[in-house]
């Protein structure tokens, strides 16, 4: 089971906090990305980082402090001064590894646990560690999880002005220098931190808990909005972030009923006024509130020359756990920006910029800290997101934790982290393809302007889908997305989805959903589902509904509808949606003209099927592919323009006689007719050939051999196919193969129509969606690729 949320600090970084006042501080340059695609460079940085911890734990599973002198050396007390120096940081290590991918019963992980349980845990840090890494190891550890949070629960201040906050052990316990009567900041989000994973596996915590830590963060709140790491101290950039994330976790304990009602949209005060603090102070290279000055020029230098090296600089506290802080608030509000400030791009290139040779950070905390830390916000920030929420012109946020409880339920189910986001309707188009899925709901119309509805319909069209679903009683909401879809898709309708449809009946049963389910479709796939009644929003904010067994779950439509838009593969990590965009610096070489045959009503179906295939060819082989839209017959010099003409359907078409003749006439003049079954139904694919059969009388419609030209790529700059790959529904409903099913007409010796019975069209946009009997995107590509190249430069007519 894996675990939803994680915020992590460790105890002998926080006691630098203690050292010096806070000072004011100016802005700072974001060292510039690093040459090289973004995010095969963050996996690089992951990989080497994992690499460093692995090499460096102890044979009784633990990770010591570094033989360096640093400056937490000189601040933290004596090590015999804590019972378990080492547990917390051991816990911390082990939680980044897990949290990066490592195996949980992988060697590394099982000699951490060893060394993890034989540990007293007498300090909070070093109990919420264990706490947070036996939450992530499953059922196996239940007991000795339990154990742990009744041990956090009894550690903190149950009343008086401390109650809801934390030191570093006991408060009743004396006669060692870490324990006192002072709570701080640090401890307190710890233990409320690792009783919060330990619920997420299960383990039940009272209300009243959640209660006595609300009230406790929302009185250490400072007056400008930003939480300091002691009462009536400066407010930090890591520590506003620890309260941010603390605050969303009681509010989704305590304060989830309040977004229920309908009359007012749901406000939380204390959380506006730390995101604005945050938005307002953002930093990457230095802790906001807490690190002196630091001129923009130095900033790179003073980071760069710290590779490989130990460092000893004092004006950098906490940045590691701070950017670690920084996602852990996006993970809990699903929040891409603070203002304009985008702050997993921002983060990662700094930490792959000052990442060490030895694929380690170390700033003014201890090397193991500062790289787990590190580890953590790279590999839980690029996390896959399978959903978004859109953030429109209205009431879009009636239930705030709608989203979130959809994916906690997902991640349990799949047993694998994946996150959630905001994304703001007027955000660039690349922000909303971060998702295959985007979600809107409101018991208001969902109003949007021209531009608005063509970047939505744009999304949709590139692959998306959009799950809408009505808030409260009225039908407003759902009569707006039925008008929107009108005008976005003239040319389709809404429909209720049958019994046996993959959303209704995939990996869940649907039953009791209180709502019919609709859906627009284009003949190929679903691009709008919308929920016209039962208030499921209010069922999906409802803390229950991401713990409740899976028969029982108002979110398994969602379960559902997650693995149909990605194809039922392992979500992609997030900025792994290839966005392709034409390079105008090149220059082609090479010009071919292509025509969209217009027969029947759906002859378009995937209008950004062609024009992305056309800037691969631009970008990939320099070749300007022409589009035009043609229809047969009633275009004079149709031949004499085109090499290569596409037809495609979703349902069955006929042809005239007239149109028969032009197709006739343009494959002998030396034209290639492309055809494919946009979505591949087989009524449709039997149709078709029908049409061809008639059409060529007396050739023979057969497959076209592996040593083809078209395959072999052999003298026109095509790519050698010698094996493709299918979509998981067509390896489900036809015989499985790794070869190409063309088929082929051969006119006057050459071939003069290519014929799919499988999609080809889907294929091209790039898109996962399940439900297509069809090539995978990579082989659509490739081979539709080679059909442009071969009809344009390898295939004239025989004189």
């Amino acid at each position: 089971m894996m675990i939803f949320e994680r915020l992590i600090c460790i105890g002998l970084t926080c006691l630098l906090l203690l050292a010096g006042g806070a000072r004011a501080v100016e802005p700072t340059s974001v060292p510039e990305a690093p040459h090289g695609p973004f995010n095969t460079e963050v996996d690089k940085a992951i990989r080497r980082a994992m690499d460093f911890l692995r090499t460096r734990q102890n044979a009784d599973g633990s990770w010591t402090k570094e033989p360096n002198i640093t400056i937490s050396d000189r601040l933290h007390p004596p090590a015999n001064a804590h019972p378990d120096p080492d547990g917390g940081r051991t816990g911390l290590v082990t939680l980044a590894l897990l949290s990066a991918g490592e195996d949980r019963s992988s060697p590394i992980i099982v000699k951490a646990l060893e060394f993890l349980q034989k540990q007293k845990a007498r300090m909070t840090y070093s109990r919420s560690m264990r706490a947070a890494v036996l939450s992530m190891i499953g059922a196996s550890k239940r007991e000795a999880l339990r154990a742990d949070v009744r041990a956090l629960i009894e550690m903190g201040f149950g009343e008086g002005p401390n109650a809801g906050l934390y030191t570093y052990g006991l408060p009743t316990e004396a006669g060692t220098t870490w324990v006192g009567e002072r709570p701080d900041l640090s401890n307190s989000q710890y233990a409320a931190l690792g009783v919060w994973y330990a619920t997420g596996a299960g383990v039940p915590v009272s209300r009243d808990y959640w209660k006595r830590i609300e009230g406790a963060w929302q009185g250490m709140q400072n007056a400008d909005g930003g939480w300091p790491y002691l009462a009536g101290k400066e407010s930090t950039a890591s520590m506003t972030a620890a309260g941010l994330t603390v605050m969303f976790i009681t509010q989704d304990f305590i304060r989830v009923q309040d977004a229920l009602m309908l009359g007012k949209p749901y406000e939380n005060k204390h959380i506006d006024a730390g995101l604005a603090w945050l938005e307002k102070n953002f930093s990457i290279a230095y802790n906001a509130g807490k690190d002196s000055p630091v001129k923009p020029k130095e900033t790179k230098a003073a980071w760069g020359k710290w590779r490989g090296v130990p460092h000893d600089v004092g004006t950098t506290f906490f940045v590691h756990y701070m950017l670690y802080g920084y996602e852990r608030v996006g993970e809990a509000s699903g929040l891409t920006r603070f203002g304009e400030h985008v702050w997993f791009d921002q983060g990662a290139r700094f930490l792959i910029e000052t990442q060490s040779d030895k694929g380690s950070w170390w700033g003014s905390g201890g090397e193991f800290e500062d790289t787990a830390f590190g580890l953590l916000f790279l590999a839980r920030g690029r996390d896959p997101v399978p959903l978004q929420k859109l953030q429109s012109p209205g009431r879009w946020n009636n239930r705030p934790r709608d989203a979130s409880r959809m994916i906690q339920w997902l991640r349990q189910q799949i047993e694998r982290h994946v996150n959630w986001q905001v994304v703001n309707i007027d955000q660039p188009l690349e922000d909303l393809q971060e998702a295959p899925v985007l979600y809107a709901a409101s018991n208001e119309p969902l109003v949007l302007d021209d531009a608005q509805t063509e970047k939505l319909r744009q999304y949709l069209l590139q692959g998306g889908l959009l799950l809408t679903a009505q808030e409260g009683g009225s039908k407003e909401f759902a009569n707006s997305v039925v008008a929107l879809a009108a005008k976005m898709f003239p040319g389709y309708a809404f429909r209720n989805l049958p019994a046996d449809h993959f959303l209704l009946k995939g990996n869940f049963q649907v039953k009791d959903l209180e709502s019919d389910v609709q859906a627009l479709s284009n003949g190929v796939r679903e691009l709008i589902v919308l929920l016209p009644n039962g208030d499921l929003p209010a069922r999906w904010h409802s803390p229950a509904a991401a713990v409740q067994a899976s028969r029982e779950s108002p979110c398994l439509i969602v379960g559902n509808l997650i693995p149909y838009s990605n194809g039922r593969s392992n979500p992609k990590y997030k900025g792994e949606h290839e966005v392709v965009t034409k390079d105008l610096s090149l220059e082609p070489e090479r010009r071919v003209n292509v025509a969209r045959i217009k027969i029947g009503a759906n002859w378009n179906p995937e209008p950004y099927a062609w024009d992305r295939l056309a800037t691969l060819l631009w970008n990939d082989q320099k070749v300007d592919v022409r589009l035009a839209e043609i229809v047969p017959g009633g275009d004079v010099g149709f031949g004499n323009r085109v090499k290569l003409a596409h037809l495609t359907a979703t349902d069955p078409i006929e042809l005239s006689l007239q149109q028969d003749k032009a197709l006739r006439d343009f494959i002998r003049g030396g034209g290639t007719l492309l055809v494919d079954v946009a979505g591949g139904s087989r009524d449709t694919g039997n149709a078709l050939e029908n049409i061809l059969q008639r059409a060529f009388i007396g050739e023979l419609i057969k497959p076209i051999p592996i040593d083809h030209p078209l395959y072999t790529g052999a003298g026109f700059g095509g790519k050698k196919i010698t094996e493709v790959t299918y979509r998981r529904w067509a390896d489900e409903h036809l015989p499985r193969t790794r070869l190409p099913r063309l088929l082929g007409i051969f006119v006057d010796g050459r071939l003069g129509v290519i014929f799919s019975k499988e999609d080809l069209t889907f294929g091209l946009t790039g898109a996962e969606t399940d439900g297509v009997i069809g090539y995978s995107p990579e082989s659509a590509v490739d081979l539709m690729r080679n059909a442009v190249l071969f009809a344009g430069f390898a295939n004239p007519a025989k004189n």
